[in-house]
């Protein structure tokens, strides 16, 4: 291995069960990624990335995951998994939210609610049920009292525009 933290990734996948070949190779890749422009750090959404693209089964990306992230961010990734969603569905949902900011008047002042919109708008845009996209509102940090503004419960239709007509 080029280094240590390399070498001391292998050995806590070996130790999580990832075979050696699997595991020198994921810290390897982990070993190899570069910042992103303009950036000097490589980002966490960078090593998770790697991470679910290294073809792991879904324990094992969740194995590496646990090792990578907070506790918090974990727990949150869990109950997204709970859902029905993949570690790599979270991860693109993390990355697809990361630059959306919120919008600004002409005096420069932030517009109330702006990010938050945009936010929705692209977990809507998600190809995932209803379940799946509420936990991911949940995963962006909303709460339950504002979930009726989410486009997925349909707010703008009635409810009774869907049900069946017996005539």
């Amino acid at each position: 291995f080029t280094s240590n933290s390399a070498a001391s990734r292998y050995v806590d996948y070996v130790k999580n069960g990832l075979d050696p070949e699997t595991a020198g190779g994921l810290a390897e890749a982990l070993e190899e990624l570069e910042p992103e422009d303009g950036k000097e750090n490589i980002s966490d959404l960078q090593r998770y990335r790697t991470v679910v693209d290294y073809g792991l089964s879904r324990k094992n990306q969740l194995t590496v995951l646990k090792g990578m992230m907070d506790d918090s961010e974990y727990e949150t990734l869990l109950d997204v998994c709970q859902k029905g969603l993949t570690p790599e569905q979270y991860v693109t949902f993390r990355e697809g939210i990361s630059g959306i900011s919120s919008d600004k008047d002409r005096a420069g002042k932030t517009i109330s609610g702006s990010k938050k919109r945009k936010v929705m708008d692209y977990i809507d845009s998600m190809n995932l049920s209803n379940a799946q996209k509420t936990a991911l509102y949940y995963a962006a940090g909303y709460k339950a009292s504002t979930l009726d503004e989410a486009p997925w419960y349909g707010r703008s239709e009635s409810r009774w525009d869907i049900v069946p007509r017996l005539d």
